[in-house]
């Protein structure tokens, strides 16, 4: 049962609100708890009890409750899924639990329960790429595609079907002319122009250049009303398509967070010298081990354990630098936004870093917060966060290196 109790001691408010109630009043009630339940609004069905109750709740474990209330009409919420709130008493002369309701406010959506999913690696040498997804997901291979299926909740009683969400990899045909040795807006309007052909209605919507997957592998990036999500990713002369749908407007299930952590684990994988894609799933991202260490605030005084540092590079701005190894990093408006959990619109991060937004080397700090700016190989590098990660920050910093065309 998902509910917060808190003890109502006072017999008077009690007495109060048993007042208010049309109809007899209850005897004094054995125990009383003012409790927030999730569950459904039912009639009677002819059940005799005190002129008081006027309906039945069932929360989502099947627990039934006698319910009433003096601030709603019960009857505009039958067989609705909402969350309620209120107080709950125990009675000697009543079989069920009475429940005064006095708030009743719409249910938070529902998630499936999480029972012994795990993470499969999965490695696709015909399509070029490696990522890994939950096991409680369909999973099915056609010619130029793979396509994963959600798992669906339970269906009550009399509840409609709905449609799963459903996560799309597909190779596609392009004539691009621009690789990642040339401009990060010259490729995005190259991939911009193959998409439209390719998806026209696309071609309305507003496009983010980012940076997805362990290798930070370019992208742009596509979000539609409804909430599809699809990411096109240069491969060679062609798109490889990540896509997210979300087909149902009824599903009170989302499943976006898993499509984050797929595409935070998405991988291309390199061509042979014959042209095939080669399987590297073993290879690991080089990887920094730092001993943990503890970071104090000299303005706040706080402290953030970091316990590990990797190592990325950027193609587009041409520098390498270390983060805190379970993080999660994504780029894009001239910068690279960091945080300890996946990085979508809604997202805020926890460290923005700008490249080339301030000339001004050197540390600025204010009460919660602290901008660190650098200059390296004749690029300037501006961080800001707040006060607690300021040594992350530095550290971040510190380790920024420029690299050669030849190394990226």
């Amino acid at each position: 049962m998902k509910f917060k109790r808190l003890f109502v001691a006072s017999l008077t408010a009690l007495m109060l609100l048993l007042s208010s109630c049309s109809g007899s009043q209850l005897e004094e009630p054995l125990s009383q708890e003012y409790e927030t339940i999730i569950g459904e609004f039912l009639s009677l069905g002819g059940i005799a009890v005190d002129k008081t109750i006027t309906h039945l709740f069932e929360d989502d474990d099947g627990n039934i409750y006698y319910a009433y209330s003096d601030r709603y009409d019960l009857d505009d919420e039958l067989s609705i899924r909402v969350e309620v709130a209120g107080l709950v008493m125990e009675y000697e002369s009543l079989d069920k639990p009475a429940f005064n309701v006095t708030r009743i406010t719409d249910a938070p959506e529902e998630t499936l329960e999480d029972k012994d999913i795990t993470m499969v690696n999965y490695t696709d040498t015909e399509l070029g790429f490696s990522m890994t997804y939950p096991d409680n997901w369909t999973f099915e291979s056609f010619r130029d595609s793979v396509q994963l299926t959600a798992p669906l909740a339970e269906l009550k009683e009399d509840e409609e079907p709905i449609e799963a969400d459903v996560i799309i990899i597909a190779s596609l045909s392009a004539e691009l002319r621009t690789s990642s040795e040339d401009e990060m807006a010259d490729r995005a309007t190259d991939v911009r122009t193959q998409v439209a052909t390719i998806y026209p209605d696309l071609s309305e919507l507003e496009d983010q250049v980012t940076m997805i997957g362990l290798d930070q592998q370019f992208a742009l990036r596509y979000k539609t009303d409804n909430g599809d999500i699809s990411y096109f990713i240069p491969q060679g002369s062609g798109l490889l398509e990540l896509s997210f749908y979300h087909p149902s407007e009824d599903s009170s299930v989302d499943n976006s967070n898993v499509f984050s952590e797929i595409v935070s684990t998405f991988r291309l994988l390199p061509t042979g010298d014959s042209g095939e894609f080669i399987d590297d799933v073993e290879e690991e991202i080089q990887v920094e081990e730092v001993e943990k260490e503890e970071s104090t605030s000299e303005a706040t005084g706080e402290q953030e354990v970091v316990s590990g540092f990797r190592e990325f590079e950027s193609n587009p701005f041409k520098f390498k630098m270390s983060y805190p190894g379970s993080w999660y990093y994504s780029g894009g408006n001239q910068g690279y936004d960091f945080s300890t959990d996946p990085i979508e619109d809604d997202t805020t991060p926890l460290i923005r870093m700008d490249i080339n937004a301030s000339e001004n080397p050197g540390v600025v700090r204010t009460s919660t917060e602290v901008q660190i700016t650098v200059e390296v190989g004749g690029q300037f590098y501006t961080l800001n966060g707040p006060s607690k990660y300021e040594n992350v920050m530095q550290k971040m910093a510190n380790s920024i290196q420029p690299v050669t065309t030849e190394e990226v």
